[in-house]
């Protein structure tokens, strides 16, 4: 067992290393994770050392703190047959506590963690183990990432088969620790700022997107691209229409997609034409401020009528509305949903409640242009 103290730890790896060339390898690999400009490459570098040490897979995971807790991101994998950096922006976001790693990422804290053997492990049970097992393999390496106490995220090292860890390896990974928390917490700096530059650019070009959409279907298209690599299972965009009391008695479907292709509106199920009482997300499409549910079943906001009733019989699990008021009267709402639970990133959020006003006016002007036009052809 290794001790804290650096200098009896390189005493014990003696027999396998003598001091400088253990210090000079540490320091090759520092040095070569410093200079790495991505992720992928950080793997890469990571995986010189562990590779050697016969290890089958290293997944590099980022955490962000929300007001509902606690979500990570893998970010990147490395196997010894290459990298794959995954696409950094709004992908493999999952809450912290649902991943079967949890429980270890959480007790490797402040120090490396290894595990030998995940089956006996005290940590897991059955169901977790097995899971590990299958996803990653029988022993683990976890090495955790954190900065002035806050969680920057993990790197998990793992092998097909049981591995006996030597004092060397644990002796290398345990140094690597301030080099991997610096270089996450720099890398995640710099996406943040990339992430702000990216939004700046998709809301220009989404808003000029809906300034040339001439039709419904345009209009749907410039805001279902925000949403397509989500793989939404349907959208649609809705008129209001007012009754002689003055209120909303109709929303009325003129574009749907289905999954991401254009639907006939001849094709939508129930017609085009719905009122209150045939429409059960009603009150949910017409909300006051943008509406992120992402799960129907459990959001305390669905708990009202039937409605999660409603939404397991359409399969309908998670949903966003967005709603469109202008001069305080209904225009409308683009609506979103999917047939599974779906974490909304707040970079998505963020996008699509900055892009209704410029949705709504163009929406407003649009029933406007046809309205007028309808009267000219009457006339």
């Amino acid at each position: 067992m290794l001790t804290t103290d650096p200098n009896q730890n390189v005493v014990q790896v003696g027999a396998e290393l003598n001091q400088a060339d253990l210090i000079s390898q540490i320091g090759r690999l520092t040095s070569a994770l410093s200079q790495t400009t991505s992720e992928a490459e950080f793997l890469s570098a990571l995986g010189q050392y562990a590779g050697k040490h016969g290890a089958a897979k290293i997944i590099l995971t980022y955490f962000q703190m929300r007001s509902e807790g606690q979500l990570a991101e893998d970010v990147a994998r490395w196997t010894p047959a290459g990298t794959e950096q995954v696409k950094m922006w709004w992908m493999d976001i999952y809450r912290v506590e649902t991943t079967v790693l949890a429980p270890l990422w959480l007790k490797a804290d402040e120090r490396a963690l290894f595990v030998d053997d995940v089956e006996s492990d005290s940590t897991l049970d059955e169901r977790a183990w097995s899971s590990i097992l299958r996803d990653y393999g029988q022993s683990l390496v976890i090495l955790p990432m954190k900065r002035a106490g806050e969680w920057q995220g993990v790197v998990t090292i793992s092998w097909a088969s049981k591995h006996e860890f030597g004092a060397e390896e644990r002796y290398v990974y345990e140094s690597l620790l301030p080099t991997l928390s610096a270089i996450a917490f720099n890398r995640q700096t710099y996406l943040q700022a990339e992430t702000i530059q990216r939004r700046y650019e998709v809301i220009a070009k989404t808003n000029a997107a809906l300034g040339q959409a001439t039709n419904e279907n345009e209009i749907l298209e410039a805001v279902a691209a925000l949403v397509k690599e989500y793989g939404a299972g349907w959208c649609t965009l809705n008129y209001t229409h007012y009754d002689e009391s003055d209120q909303v008695a109709v929303l009325e479907t003129v574009a749907m997609h289905l999954g991401s292709k254009p639907m006939a509106l001849e094709s939508v199920p129930g017609g085009t034409r719905r009122t209150m009482q045939t429409t059960p997300l009603w009150n949910l499409m017409l909300s006051e401020q943008p509406l992120f549910i992402e799960d129907m079943l459990t959001d305390p906001r669905t708990e009202a009528g039937p409605t999660r009733d409603n939404a397991k019989a359409a399969r309908l699990v998670a949903f966003i509305s967005l709603p469109l008021r202008s001069n305080n009267k209904w225009q409308g709402a683009v609506s979103f949903g999917w047939p599974g639970s779906h974490i909304f990133p707040a970079e998505l959020r963020e996008i699509l409640t900055v892009i209704t006003p410029t949705l709504t006016a163009v929406v407003a002007n649009r029933r406007l242009l046809t309205q007028a036009v309808s009267l000219y052809l009457f006339m």
